[in-house]
């Protein structure tokens, strides 16, 4: 029992190392991932056909008792620490911004662990933990009990949060502001256009 339990956790850190080098292995090839694949429609596009995969999965599992696998504690284990991992990596080395170009840096930029956010093994990581996360609320849901409730709310928040954030990412518009203050009447200028309100502050 205990041999089969310590195989288990085997091949969840197997898939989670094989993902992280074929993140890397894109990387190294494309660079890091284009903001323009998930602009709309493209990411609605890609939340209908992940959505439709991860129930027809679900589905398939009920059949297939191996693939029950991905919906289990240890996956849930194994990705979660990975996803960890990355996020602690990230906090402890310096970030570029996504602007920055580095097709001509060193090997360590370019496997993108300066650039985490647009990295492909951060973007493969997050996309089988939310894989993972929604068979696990997908399995809730089918065996649904009242006091699985709470566990269905929170877990479905950070799918939905954490979902809308690594593809909603890229719909952000950055804008910047200057206020002008010319006889009592500010003007806040915003990109192209401008805001007008009253200033009733004085000059003394």
């Amino acid at each position: 029992m205990l041999k089969n339990k310590r195989w288990d956790f085997i091949e969840g850190w197997t898939i989670c190392v094989v993902i992280f080098l074929l993140g890397t292995i894109l990387q190294l090839l494309t660079g890091n991932i284009s903001s323009k694949l998930f602009e709309f429609p493209y990411n609605l596009i890609f939340t209908v056909l992940f959505l439709g995969c991860l129930i027809f999965f679900h589905f398939l599992s009920n059949k297939i008792i191996f693939l029950r696998w991905f919906s289990g504690g240890v996956a849930t284990i194994t990705v979660l620490l990975s996803l960890l991992f990355m996020l602690i990596l990230m906090g402890f080395t310096r970030q570029l911004p996504s602007s920055v170009d580095i097709s001509n840096a060193n090997l360590l930029i370019r496997i993108g662990l300066m650039q985490m956010t647009v990295s492909w093994q951060f973007f493969l990581i997050s996309l089988y933990f939310l894989w993972v996360l929604g068979l696990v609320i997908l399995k809730k849901l089918c065996c649904f009990r009242i006091r699985d409730l709470g566990f269905i709310f929170t877990h479905g928040g950070l799918f939905v949060a954490y979902f809308s954030l690594l593809l909603g990412n890229s719909d952000f518009i950055e804008k910047s502001c200057y206020p002008i203050v010319y006889l009592g009447i500010g003007m806040l200028l915003i990109g192209s256009g401008f805001l007008i309100f009253s200033s009733h502050k004085k000059n003394v």
